[in-house]
């Protein structure tokens, strides 16, 4: 019989300078012991863990977890000093490894100390923001099925994400509740064109036009045709990307959402330039913009990572060749989010008949005052014309007789 603990953790345990008596662990093939007169502490060798692996509450607990680190104290009748030791020797690996730790015994988490959820920035600081954006054929969120996956895995995972409160205009009136959450899913398939809301996470942004999003295919805007299709916009401080296990949490969301949402295009980047107010961010004139405003075709650049699907996928065949393919989706990614770069430095630029001639930003303008006067103003602008190829079926049609951002 014995004593035992886990330590699921953003990062593996590498060595023994952290723990209690460093000097005093030995080293095997594949673990630590520490060994007492007639009883003995193991710590197994971290092993890598997927996330569906992950116990519900670690999940929650711990961003990004990948590593199970299990420390057992034998027998169980040691004395009471090695039981003390081998709690304090799990609290640190839950420490140095950043994670929590585990008592099997009791079933309970007891240490917390290794990671924390996002950190609140001040109020007034300029950031940058981590933006994960999908443009899907389908309308994925007015399913209910589709929006309850999508629910789940921020609950499991990133809680941040989870909408604290929702509704058609500020003030959003609605609350959200997991347990009687049936009003919400009402909400998402409405035909409402304004899909207000508001995450749990301090500066964590998402967007889901409901109405406009439920329109998909060609409709007249101007005269021109243009291509609706729905988008989801998930936001979060880019300095998350820094913290434990962060930037692992981010990259199993950014793929999990796709899996839900299937894109024909997605793409992360991370934009500079967002003041922050009390608990959300604002837009400025040094503000980055998404490059996309209404899908008028690809952007130029394809971000810290990209996902393709159906039609686009048969026309980069560069970009789907060495992919990582998963549910009919190729993903490309840089090495390192945290360290930036774009997807076009591995695969090239994407073709120009593919891409929007302009991107959403901002631009100078004339305008003209009540009196006739004249001056000049830079204002926020969609992009003008559109890709000279958009693949998609021309009997895929709406009803919807112009297009806004979407």
């Amino acid at each position: 019989m014995s004593i035992d603990y886990e330590v699921w953790s953003a990062n593996p345990l590498t060595d023994t300078r952290a723990l209690p008596r460093p000097e005093q662990w030995a080293k095997t093939q594949s673990d630590w012991a520490f060994r007492g007169k007639d009883w003995q502490i193991i710590i197994d060798q971290s092993a890598e863990v997927e996330e569906d692996d992950l116990p519900t509450e670690i999940a929650v607990e711990v961003a990004g977890a990948r590593y199970l680190t299990r420390i057992t104290l034998e027998p169980i009748g040691a004395p009471k000093s090695a039981h003390s030791l081998a709690r304090q020797t799990a609290r640190a690996v839950a420490r140095v490894c950043h994670g929590a730790a585990v008592d099997l015994q009791a079933g309970q988490a007891f240490a917390r100390v290794g990671n924390v959820r996002s950190a609140p920035r001040s109020e007034g600081e300029v950031i940058s923001m981590l933006a994960m954006n999908w443009w899907s054929i389908e309308a994925p969120l007015q399913t209910e099925a589709a929006a309850r996956e999508l629910i789940r895995y921020f609950r499991a995972y990133l809680p941040e994400f989870l909408p604290d409160r929702y509704g058609p205009h500020e003030p959003l009136q609605f609350r959200f509740d997991f347990e009687a959450s049936e009003p919400f899913y009402e909400y998402l398939s409405s035909e409402s064109l304004v899909a207000g809301w508001k995450p749990r996470g301090r500066f964590f942004f998402v967007s889901y036009p409901a109405g406009y999003s439920a329109r998909v295919g060609w409709c007249k805007d101007r005269d021109q045709d243009r291509f609706s299709a729905p988008h989801l916009d998930c936001m979060c401080p880019a300095n998350l990307l820094g913290q434990p296990g962060w930037e692992t949490a981010l990259r199993r969301c950014w793929k999990a959402v796709s899996r839900i949402v299937k894109p024909f295009y997605a793409d992360v980047r991370v934009l500079r330039g967002y003041p922050t107010t009390r608990n959300s961010f604002a837009y400025a004139r040094d503000t980055e913009m998404h490059p996309i405003s209404g899908w008028r075709g690809l952007p130029k650049t394809f971000g810290i990572a990209t996902a393709i699907g159906p039609p686009y996928d048969r026309l980069l065949p560069v970009f789907v060749g060495g992919a990582e393919k998963e549910s009919g989706l190729a993903f490309r990614s840089v090495n390192s989010w945290q360290d930036g770069g774009d997807v076009c430095d591995i695969v090239g630029l994407p073709p120009a008949e593919l891409c929007q001639p302009t991107d959403y930003g901002w631009r100078e303008v004339t305008c003209t005052r009540p009196d006739g006067g004249q001056y000049k103003a830079e204002t926020l602008t969609a992009p003008e014309g559109q890709a000279a190829v958009l693949p998609f079926d021309p009997s895929l049609t709406t009803t919807r007789d112009s297009l806004g951002r979407g």
